[in-house]
């Protein structure tokens, strides 16, 4: 049975994350680091970059990973 990325959705086999969300050493990537990939990945789809950014923490907010991070919760309470 496939899993989904705990901090980018995508189906992964085994593990809480896929290939693209971690370090050499196997590590959750840095919340800035996996931020601007994910808008990069969004710009590359079309479009402009607040949306990208917009988007792309809309959706990581809905992330296991990241729904606890300082970025997103201090996006909701403001």
């Amino acid at each position: 049975m496939s899993e989904t990325c705990q901090s980018c959705g995508m189906p992964i086999e085994v593990g809480p994350y896929c290939p693209h969300c971690v370090d050499e050493a196997g590590n959750l990537q840095d919340f800035d680091s996996r931020f601007e990939r994910m808008v990069d990945w969004a710009l590359r789809r079309g479009g402009d970059r607040v949306h990208a950014e917009r988007d792309t923490l809309d959706y990581m907010a809905t992330m296991p990973a990241w729904a606890d991070h300082p970025e997103l919760t201090r996006r909701r309470a403001g």
